[in-house]
């Protein structure tokens, strides 16, 4: 035999005939190594040739470069020995004689061969006329010329042998084993023939023998740094796996539990951040420690996540797997097509979806598919049908596909149709087992029925299509009706006739388990025969028909069916709880003690284990895992101007997250318009679309409501931790409090200033702030702005008092022409042909955010006609003297350091059209303020009225989760 690359080629030898007599061949075979741990793949190689070689036995057969060389052997059929060599082409599949000169040895079997460079070295052997030999001969392929080698510095040549082995390593030659004459003490003795004191230059020149020694002596010292290299990054290896695993060991269990308790906004991840926690969650089910709880949990949000965003664990994604996907077998899937392909020398079964067009029923095959994946890949039974893994076909739209194995049997029907006479009650017994396996993990299958339970090559049953089964779970999310659409003919009547559609349960399961019995007897579908679809809900409505009796007045469709008969009319009981469980139908199986001789599961279970090896370690990054899941889950009531502005900069902040938002007066349709058309801050740049009742921004999803009232706006269901009150209307602690109805929601953040909520401006008083704080409010814009001045000069300078102006720009409450407005007459009057005094209470709420200002500032308001931005000039006499350098020398300290992002400095010329779209409170211009004497002075200070202000309310929205998680750890 000899190996090329990874391939094992054989030739010739005996084949031992049922009569004793041996037929000698001469066929050449090849065995792809790759494969030895599976199923070995042996090829018979056809050769394109006339000629070939006579059959024989103990010959040299050795690889150089791309071909096979064959010489000598011994012939049965010819009763004698060769000396012919052949060359075989492993590309072309060519066999060709070689015409040798020189010193031909004669002929000879059981000798052994090595090559060195271009020499093929021969030694030893065997023949009839002189017995055993110890000659040695080297054939040099550039000249197809034989030369006798002999020492000439007195070397002993290997003592006479064959049946013997021999390598080469470097410039040497080792020979080794064998038979030797009669009375050797030698048999154990490993002779090395150096072949550079073999001082023939016509087999080797000097200067060639040095090279190759050279290079030897390179490829040792190589082999050496290599094996030194492999040992340094095995330990760096080693290194950063514990340093994973320390991270792993501190970081996972926060990002379970925060997972588990957030599990259906996780359930709405996408792209990078859905495949990493897909990733998270399947190497904490295989981690092994958690509870019997944690795991259901678990599972069931990896399956969530998975159906949702359609992805699936890259520990179960497989490469090299032959499938053409342009050729299906057939659709028996499901929820796929089915194809036949090969991996590691397996025959596998590659499921893949059905891509026709974005529709609904595309949109639940995916979601059952990548359901199934995700179950299939912690699931492992003898009689469930074990996931190889799964990849994205490389089509112009790609499919997702499982890899299964390919089970000839095909499925339970299939196979007793083509076995009628196989015992049923040992497979019936395998669908208990698996079952039962099942409801133990709390997994409910949901779709029972012969065709979803395969039959394997030891005729075993192994259940499959897990694609609308579901995991029992407390408290880890919701799910959808299409996470439950079984097939009605095996559908328990009570999810039937619902009027709300039910989850599965193990009870319904049992219904399914009833239904197989039913057609492993009759080989028909339950009620196929009596009732279409419609029908059977009615007949499931009007009374207590079963499989067994369609028709409450009819004929058994069975009679005789023995014990299996007599545990599916258990399982058809209309009471749930009479029906048997997986264990109590098992036990009834087994106590029936039907042998059945069938063929051992240890060659599949290889097979199956084989294949499942040698994946490649995921790389997880828990730290960022950790502030996906740490995002603030937010919802916005409201969706104007603040609104709308609130969740445009909450896209731009890392760790917020918008998952719904509320608003009576806008259609969902409308909602996108406004949202991506602005007049003043111009069109959103990114990609906003609607689906399934969801506004979906740059692949975000948020859940959309049409509430007027607040507690009845459902954000428990979205996990929702903040609520945005931006409708200007549930302005007090009381009428914001049902936003927190839900029992899930912790805090309320008003955008508007209110009577009686404690207030809060970013930069000035979030020190105050409590955990016990449950509705607060960010103020008003106004406020934001000279708060925030007011504060840095009042601690630098001391106000004594003070009075404010802000010229305000344009709001929605004001009227384009003059109109009714009863509380502010000037207020009704238009807003774009006038400059509107106004009161305001911005000053006076500057007392309750700095206690030391109280009484001590007031102000109004010019309503102007400008779309956005706003100034606030504010006028004091301070306690301590300053000139208007000092004021701004302060301002721009205070820009750059403690309020950097909240307040800025500018001294250039500017208006307020340059502050559109700033996200700072107070914009400080230095250039534009004056003072009477170093007392008494007029300070300016900019603000964007809707994108610093919207800013400002997602900054206290992440800094009041924050305090609130650090409260929570010391408790």
């Amino acid at each position: 035999m000899a190996i090329v690359g990874t391939t094992l080629f054989i030739f010739g030898g005996a084949l031992l005939m049922p009569s004793g007599d041996h037929n000698y061949i001469n066929e050449l075979w090849a065995l792809d190594l790759k494969t030895i741990r599976t199923r070995p793949k042996w090829e018979l190689i056809e050769y394109s040739s006339d000629e070939e070689p006579a059959p024989r036995k103990e010959f040299v057969l050795v690889p150089y470069q791309n071909r096979l060389i064959l010489y000598g052997g011994w012939g049965w059929s010819t009763n004698r020995t060769y000396s012919d060599v052949w060359s075989f082409d492993l590309k072309k599949k060519r066999w060709t004689e070689l015409q040798c000169t020189g010193e031909v040895p004669s002929p000879r079997s059981a000798l052994a061969g090595t090559v060195l460079d271009d020499v093929i070295y021969m030694i030893g052997g065997f023949n009839l006329s002189e017995g055993i030999l110890d000659s040695v001969f080297a054939l040099k392929m550039s000249e197809h010329r034989w030369f006798r080698v002999k020492h000439t510095d007195g070397t002993p040549i290997p003592q006479r042998r064959f049946f013997h082995g021999m390598s080469c390593i470097g410039t040497k030659i080792f020979i080794f084993g064998g038979e030797h004459p009669p009375g050797s003490t030698l048999e154990d003795m490993i002779h090395v023939l150096d072949i550079k004191h073999i001082k023939n230059p016509a087999i080797h020149t000097p200067e060639r023998l040095m090279e190759l020694d050279i290079e030897f002596q390179v490829n040792l010292k190589v082999g050496q740094v290599l094996r030194e290299n492999s040992k340094l990054e095995k330990k760096l290896a080693d290194l950063e796996r514990d340093n994973r695993e320390s991270k792993r060991s501190q970081i996972a269990p926060t990002i379970l539990h925060e997972s588990l308790a957030k599990a259906n906004s996780v359930a709405n991840l996408r792209g990078k951040d859905a495949q990493i926690m897909v990733d998270f969650l399947a190497e904490t089910l295989e981690s092994q420690g958690l509870s019997d709880i944690e795991q259901r949990r678990t599972l069931h949000l990896l399956r969530k996540i998975a159906k949702s965003a359609q992805v699936f664990p890259k520990r179960t994604e497989l490469s090299g797997v032959d499938c053409n996907l342009a050729d299906p077998i057939n659709d028996e899937g499901g929820y796929g097509l089915i194809y036949k392909g090969a991996f590691r020398g397996q025959t596998v079964c590659v499921k893949a979806v059905r891509m026709y067009q974005s529709n609904p029923k595309t949109h639940r095959i995916l979601r059952a598919q990548t359901g199934e994946l995700a179950l299939l890949a912690h699931v492992s039974h003898l009689n469930v049908i074990p996931l190889y893994g799964a990849f994205l076909s490389s089509e112009s739209r790609p499919r997702i596909c499982i890899v299964t194995p390919w089970m000839e049997n095909g499925n339970l029907a299939d196979f007793l149709k083509k076995s009628p006479n196989t015992p049923r009650i040992p497979l019936m017994s395998d669908v208990a087992v698996g079952l039962q396996f099942l409801h133990d993990m709390s997994i409910i299958h949901a779709d029972l029925k012969a065709r979803n339970v395969l039959v394997s090559r030891s005729e075993r049953a192994m259940l499959v299509d897990f694609g609308v089964s579901t995991v029992v779970s407390t408290n880890v999310g919701t799910s959808t009706a299409e996470d439950f659409s079984g097939t009605v003919y095996w559908m328990a009547p009570e999810l039937v006739v619902a009027e709300e559609t039910l989850p599965p349960t193990q009870q319904s399961d049992m219904w399914g388990f009833g239904c197989v019995c039913f057609e492993a007897l009759t080989g028909q579908i339950p009620f196929g025969d009596t009732y279409n679809p419609p029908q059977l809900v009615a007949a499931f409505m009007r009374g207590r028909v079963t499989p067994l009796r369609p028709k409450q007045t009819g004929n058994p469709t069975i009679v005789g069916g023995g014990p299996l008969v007599t545990l599916a009319e258990r399982c058809w009981d209309y009471d749930t709880n009479r029906r048997p469980t997986a264990v109590e139908a098992l036990q009834f199986l087994t106590e029936l003690d039907e042998k059945h001789d069938r063929p051992s599961v240890d060659e599949e279970l290889a097979m199956f284990a084989a294949a499942k090896s040698g994946r490649d370690e995921v790389i997880i990054d828990y730290r960022h895992l950790l502030s996906v899941v740490r995002r603030v889950n937010i919802g916005i009531n409201g969706f104007g101007r603040i609104g709308r502005l609130v969740l445009r900069n909450a896209m731009e902040m890392e760790g917020l997250n918008v998952v719904a938002l509320n608003d009576p007066f806008i259609a969902l349709d409308y909602m996108k318009y406004m949202f991506v058309y602005d007049s003043v801050h111009g069109k959103y740049k990114g990609h906003v679309e609607t689906k399934d009742k969801k506004l979906v921004v740059d692949g975000k999803e948020m859940a959309v409501f049409g509430e007027k009232d607040p507690g009845a706006i459902p954000w428990g269901d979205l996990d929702v931790e903040y609520i945005v009150e931006s409708t200007g209307v549930f302005t007090t602690t009381e009428k914001a409090q049902p936003h927190l109805q839900s029992g899930h929601a912790k805090k309320v953040v008003i955008t508007a200033p209110s009577a009686d909520a404690t207030m809060f401006v970013c930069g000035v008083n979030l020190d105050k702030y409590e955990s016990s704080h449950t509705i607060i409010s960010n103020a008003s814009c106004t406020t934001n702005c000279l708060a925030t001045l007011a504060k840095i000069i009042h601690d630098n300078f001391g106000i004594i008092e003070g009075l404010m102006t802000t010229v305000h720009s344009t709001t929605a409450s004001q009227k384009t022409v003059d109109g009714p407005s009863k509380k502010d007459w000037r207020g009704g009057r238009a807003v774009n042909s006038n400059i509107i005094p106004s009161s305001t209470g911005a000053a006076k709420a500057v007392g309750k955010v700095i206690p030391s200002l109280d009484k001590r500032l007031t102000g109004l308001s010019f309503r102007v006609p400008t779309l956005d931005v706003s100034v606030v000039d504010l006028v004091v006499r301070l306690e301590k003297g300053a000139s208007q350098a000092d004021i701004n020398k302060v301002m721009k300290g205070a820009s750059e350091g403690e309020y950097k992002g909240i307040v800025a400095y500018t001294d250039e010329d500017v208006v307020s059209t340059d502050f559109i779209g700033s996200p700072y409170s107070c914009i400080f211009d230095a250039k534009a303020g004056i003072a009477l004497n170093d007392n008494f002075h007029k300070l300016v200070a900019w603000y964007d009225n809707e994108w610093g202000y919207s800013r400002r309310v997602c900054d206290l929205v992440a800094f009041v989760a924050k305090k609130d998680r650090e409260g929570e750890k010391q408790k």
